[in-house]
């Protein structure tokens, strides 16, 4: 009931006809990593979180110019209401509801915590430096997870992508290539994942920080496409 008023008075579904509704699928996704019933604030903050992202993966997947989404990027980079004159009309709404959701964090946690919100807050708006070499080398596991995420969310999301004419996907590329059923398309798709799963799990033997870092960028990505 919470969610449901919530995602109505944002009203995406008229301001952002072209994103995905994915506030139920979300919930549950989330109540099954975090079932007890001790933890409804947990369920709350993340189901908030999925649709938020999800949204903002819809422009940048589907819908957004460059020009646009470099000024969208700019503003979570500087984080202040100010920038939200800067944005185009349909993001402005988006926007906002990014920065409402974390003062809705900052208001109801006590002073330590908001020290995490502090934290969630520079780690969305920037990596450092040796992230960024590590990840320019492309290593296995950056390799490996960035292919599962793109074959996972082209398979989630090709039958919609479709229908709004969507930049062909890695499905569509395929068909065309191949010459093969749509069904064979997403048994050699699921093959392809199971084998970058296992060069994870092999890198995963021998964890670095930055190896760390991936998994955590990864596992957040897979669940907006689970």
């Amino acid at each position: 009931m919470i969610f449901n008023r919530w995602w109505k008075d944002l009203d995406f579904s008229s301001k952002l006809p072209f994103a995905r509704d994915r506030l139920v699928e979300g919930y549950f996704w989330i109540a099954i990593s975090c079932f007890e019933p001790q933890y409804p604030y947990a369920r709350r903050i993340q189901t908030k979180l999925h649709a938020l992202v999800t949204t903002i993966d819809d422009k940048f997947d589907g819908y957004g110019t460059l020009e646009e989404l470099e000024l969208l990027t700019k503003a979570i980079g500087r984080w202040d209401t100010d920038s939200i004159h800067q944005l185009p009309e349909y993001m402005k709404t988006c926007y906002q509801a990014v920065l409402d959701f974390y003062r809705e964090i900052e208001e109801i946690e006590n002073i330590e915590r908001q020290i995490c919100v502090h934290h969630a807050k520079d780690t969305m708006k920037s990596c450092n430096k040796e992230v960024f070499d590590w990840v320019l080398q492309n290593p296995k596991m950056v390799r490996a997870s960035a292919t599962v995420i793109r074959l996972m969310d082209d398979m989630a999301s090709h039958k919609f992508e479709e229908e709004r004419r969507h930049t062909p996907s890695s499905i569509e590329c395929y068909l065309k290539q191949h010459g093969v059923s749509e069904q064979q398309a997403y048994d050699e798709f699921h093959k392809k994942i199971e084998n970058e799963w296992k060069d994870m799990n092999e890198e995963c033997l021998k964890p670095t920080a930055f190896q760390c870092f991936s998994l955590v960028v990864f596992s957040t990505l897979l669940e907006q496409q689970m």
